[in-house]
């Protein structure tokens, strides 16, 4: 967002660095409210984006199309160009950019107003509870593993993939703490 609180939206072939929403989009969408959660699809044919509090939507800035997601969604994470992650009521979903109303529960809890990350190759989520537990789980629904446990004193607050073997876990203190999976080893850093 920008300094005025509007989305701006800039092409990877567009000569222009910051591009306002079109005006033909509906004052609902196009406010000077805060936006929040805001993704681009691998390929820049869309980004899903909320408003703060409020509909989830997706924009197709070539033809200046807009879809209204019927939930506020949050944390999202594109999969491919036309699938994407995303929390709704404290759960994982995969969505279909074709089938927006009838996404896929992953049956991974996740707190909604916190990041998750998808690992490099696309096969595992690091995500965290309610409780402040930090899972790594398989989006295949094969297992889900407890990293830290929210009682724990790293209290973690944002994940980052560095392969899909390290995960950088920074805490609510300012800490960078490094878990290695391949070793099953937590340090702090």
């Amino acid at each position: 967002t920008g300094t005025d609180q509007s989305l701006y939206v800039s092409g990877a072939k567009q000569l222009s660095p910051r591009q306002a929403l079109p005006s033909s989009i509906p004052n609902e969408v196009n406010t000077t409210e805060a936006y929040e959660f805001a993704a681009w699809s691998p390929d820049d044919q869309y980004i899903i984006f909320n408003k703060r509090f409020d509909k989830t939507y997706l924009y197709k800035p070539a033809n200046e199309e807009y879809t209204s997601i019927k939930s506020n969604l949050g944390a999202y994470h594109w999969l491919d160009t036309e699938s994407f992650l995303a929390v709704k009521d404290d759960e994982l979903h995969r969505y279909n950019t074709d089938s927006l109303d009838s996404p896929m529960p992953l049956g991974i809890t996740v707190e909604a107003l916190k990041q998750i990350d998808l690992s490099p190759n696309g096969k595992r989520v690091a995500h965290i509870t309610k409780d402040r537990n930090l899972y790594l789980s398989d989006l295949d629904g094969s297992s889900s593993q407890l990293i830290v446990e929210g009682s724990n004193t790293i209290d973690p607050m944002l994940t980052v993939w560095l392969s899909n073997e390290l995960l950088l876990i920074h805490n609510r203190s300012g800490n960078l703490w490094l878990y290695d999976l391949s070793s099953d080893q937590l340090s702090q850093i």
